[in-house]
């Protein structure tokens, strides 16, 4: 639906014949109802190519003459991701990036995240502050929603951060990364920072297959 104005213009200027389309998050049930318009249908049947990161895909997407095509996670920040060993860590907190569940009142759409993810990274902040000491813990927030909500309830009060650099230092600063966000964790990783992903949909377990030193679990005595 954020893209709704882009194709109108497209299919306006006559130019659908000349669009390859690269998609992010297509197992999505908003990319689903979207992708299924007449309009969107009729998109698809008329691009060159298709490209999304999951196997897993909206049926319209098939309608183009070069098919659809899967290019797992393709992040600017998976690169050069390895794996261990891993530089010296710094003696710094553990960040916790928790996103809200799927339907919370004050959830955004694009970035919340299933029941059990969003609960199991919860408790898992909360346990391993109490049992850390002080100060061992950080949790931010990349939307302002998360800031809001998860200072209730959490024993950390939550940072919220847009700049890019700081984001960028923070990630550096902690000696690991726990995160139901995909993109979270290979940030991290891209630093040289461990993490773990925290969630169990096709899309994250299918870009992490890629990355097996990278652990992930919704089992919160996994995740401690």
């Amino acid at each position: 639906y954020e893209l709704d104005p882009f194709f109108n213009k497209i299919r306006m200027a006559k130019a659908e014949g000349k669009l390859i389309f690269i998609g992010g998050i297509n197992e999505n049930g908003y990319c689903e109802a979207h992708s299924s318009t007449p309009e969107m249908r009729e998109t698809f049947k008329q691009a060159r190519v298709v490209i999304g990161r999951t196997e897993k895909h909206p049926l319209p997407m098939d309608g183009c003459p070069g098919g659809y095509h899967c290019l797992p996670c393709p992040s600017i920040m998976a690169n050069g991701i390895k794996g261990g060993p891993y530089p010296q860590l710094p003696r710094g907190p553990v960040l916790f990036s928790i996103q809200l569940p799927h339907g919370h009142p004050k959830g955004i759409l694009n970035h919340s995240t299933g029941e059990a993810a969003a609960r199991a990274a919860r408790e898992a902040a909360i346990e391993w502050h109490r049992e850390s000491c002080a100060g061992d813990v950080r949790v931010i927030a990349h939307h302002k929603s998360e800031a809001f909500v998860n200072v209730h309830g959490l024993e950390v009060k939550p940072e919220f951060h847009s700049e890019e650099e700081y984001l960028n230092r923070v990630y550096r600063s902690c000696r690991a990364v726990v995160s139901t966000r995909l993109h979270a964790v290979l940030r991290a990783e891209g630093m040289g920072t461990p993490a773990m992903l925290v969630n169990d949909t096709d899309r994250h377990i299918e870009a992490i297959a890629q990355y097996p030193h990278i652990p992930v679990s919704t089992n919160v005595d996994f995740i401690l």
